[in-house]
């Protein structure tokens, strides 16, 4: 079978969508903090109670 040099045409538009003003709003930058503060402060407590508990 023979290949071809040509790129396809590719309609790009719906790869990368963005959202219209009246679409559903961005997660907010302070929810983002919350989870990353809350997931770490879990985390390193689960870590501190395992080592607690082996020491």
């Amino acid at each position: 079978m023979a290949r071809t040099t040509e790129t396809p045409d590719v309609d790009r538009s719906n790869i990368w969508q963005v959202a219209a003003p009246d679409d559903e709003q961005r997660w907010p930058l302070y929810k983002t903090a919350f989870f990353v503060v809350t997931s770490s402060v879990l985390l390193w407590s689960g870590i501190f109670a395992v080592l607690g508990w082996l020491l």
